[in-house]
C-alpha cells in the first residue's frame, strides 16, 4: 500500500526516480482496479443478455426494430464496466507519471514512455525497460 500511496502522492511529478516496487505494486494495483470490474462487467453483461429466453425477443416485432429486454445482470454489468471505465481515465496520469520517474530509476530518459506506443512490440520493450534495476546513471535524474 505504502507504493500505491506513493504513487499517488506523486501523481504529477516527472522527476526524481521510481523503485521498481513502487512501479509494479502501482501497476498491479492498476490492473486490479481496471481489469477485475470490466471483466465482470462485461460476464455479467453477456450473462444477461443469453439469459434472455426465447430469443424470438430479438427479433422484429411488428415490423419494427428489434426488441432486447435488459435484465438486471446487464444492467450491473454495465454499471461495473463504466466504473473500469473511469478508473482507467482517472489512473492514467499517475500511471504515465510513475513510469516516466521509473525509466529515471533504471537509467533512460522518460520519453523512452513513448515506445509503448510502437504497436505489438513498444508494451514489451516498456516492459523490460521498467524490469531493469537501478543504475547510478539515474542518479542524474535525482532532485535537485
Amino acid at each position: 500500500m505504502d507504493a500505491v500511496k506513493l504513487a499517488f502522492r506523486n501523481y504529477a511529478n516527472f522527476k526524481g526516480r521510481a523503485g521498481r516496487s513502487e512501479y509494479w505494486w502501482f501497476y498491479l494495483f492498476q490492473f486490479l482496479a481496471v481489469f477485475v470490474p470490466g471483466l465482470l462487467g462485461e460476464a455479467l453483461f453477456v450473462l444477461g443478455f443469453f439469459q434472455q429466453v426465447p430469443f424470438t425477443h430479438l427479433s422484429r416485432s411488428h415490423g419494427g426494430p428489434p426488441v432486447i429486454h435488459f435484465t438486471a445482470a446487464m444492467v450491473v454489468g454495465s454499471i461495473l464496466f463504466v466504473i473500469a471505465w473511469l478508473a482507467d481515465a482517472t489512473l492514467v496520469l499517475p500511471y504515465l507519471a510513475v513510469t516516466w520517474r521509473r525509466l529515471h530509476d533504471a537509467g533512460y530518459p522518460g520519453p523512452m514512455f513513448f515506445l509503448s506506443l510502437i504497436p505489438y512490440a513498444g508494451g514489451i520493450i516498456l516492459i523490460v525497460l521498467n524490469a531493469m534495476p537501478s543504475t547510478a546513471e539515474g542518479m542524474q535524474y535525482e532532485y535537485k
